[in-house]
C-alpha cells in the first residue's frame, strides 16, 4: 500500500486506498520534503490505512495477517501490533482518538482501545460489511454493507438504531466532513450521495464517475469532495452546488 501526504490541510483529500494490495509494507511521501519512509512489518496484504484524527504523526493499518498496527511517522517506527481474529481489509479511527474499529473478511468489527492496544469489544454481522466510521460526535457508529444500505449503531452499546437504504448496489464506502453536517457514501453503482447528518436524508447525489466508487476524501475545510474508482481520474465536486 502506498499513500502520498501533503501539507497536514490537505491529507484527507490526498488518502488513496489500495484495495487488495499486494504490497505487504506501507510507504509514505511527503511531497514537501521529498522524502519517503516504508513501514514494514505486516506479513500479507495491507488493504487500508487511516490517520488519527487529531495527531498528524500517528496512523494505524489494516492486514489480511491478521494484525492492526499503529505507526509513527515521526519518529519511523511502529508503536503496536494488536492481533485479531481474521483478515482485516477496513479500519477506521473514532474522533476522540481512542479507539479502533476494524472490519474482517468474516463481516466481524473489532473495537481496539489505543491506549492499552487491547481489544475491547467484538460485533459479529450476517451480512457483507464495507467500510466503517464513527459520526463526529462519536456517539453513533456508521457501517455500509453489501445490499446498497448503511446501518446507524449506537455507540458504545453498538444497538441498531437506523437503516438507510442508500444504493440500489452494493455501498463500499463512507466519510464524514469536519462540520459534522454531511457524510458521503460511494457504491458499485458508481454514484457517491451527500447525507445530511441531522435529518438522515439524500441531499445530492455525484454521478461523473463510471465505475463502482472506492474511495471519497473531504477537503480540510469540507467545501469539496473526491471521489475516486477505476476511471484514469479522480473527481472533485463542489459540496454545496
Amino acid at each position: 500500500m502506498k499513500l502520498i501526504t501533503l501539507e497536514d490541510s490537505a491529507r484527507d483529500a490526498a488518502k488513496c486506498n489500495y484495495f487488495r494490495s499486494h504490497i505487504e509494507e506501507t510507504v509514505l511521501v511527503a511531497l514537501k520534503k521529498c522524502k519517503e519512509h516504508t513501514f514494514k512489518g505486516h506479513g500479507d496484504s495491507v488493504d487500508q490505512l487511516c490517520w488519527h484524527p487529531t495527531n498528524p504523526d500517528l496512523l494505524s493499518t489494516a492486514s489480511l495477517d491478521k494484525t492492526v498496527r499503529i505507526w509513527d511517522a515521526k519518529s519511523q517506527k511502529g508503536i503496536a501490533n494488536i492481533q485479531t481474529k481474521g483478515e482485516n481489509i477496513n479500519i477506521c479511527w473514532s474522533p476522540n482518538g481512542q479507539t479502533i474499529a476494524v472490519g474482517n473478511k468474516e463481516d466481524l468489527v473489532t473495537f481496539i482501545d489505543v491506549r492499552t492496544h487491547k481489544i475491547i469489544a467484538d460485533q459479529q454481522f450476517k451480512f457483507e460489511v464495507n467500510e466503517l466510521s464513527w459520526n463526529n460526535d462519536n456517539n453513533f457508529f456508521f457501517l455500509t454493507n453489501g445490499q446498497g444500505c448503511i446501518y446507524i449503531l449506537s455507540y458504545p452499546d453498538l444497538q441498531i438504531k437506523h437503516i438507510l437504504n442508500a444504493h440500489p448496489a452494493n455501498c463500499i464506502c463512507i466519510e464524514f466532513d469536519k462540520t459534522g453536517k454531511y457524510f458521503a457514501t460511494g457504491s458499485v453503482d458508481a454514484l457517491v450521495s451527500l447525507w445530511d447528518v441531522e435529518n438522515l436524508v439524500c441531499v445530492r447525489t455525484f454521478s461523473r464517475l463510471e465505475w463502482p466508487v472506492r474511495t471519497i476524501s473531504f477537503s480540510h475545510d469540507s467545501n469539496m469532495l473526491a471521489s475516486a474508482s477505476e476511471d484514469h481520474l479522480v473527481d472533485i465536486a463542489d459540496v454545496n452546488t
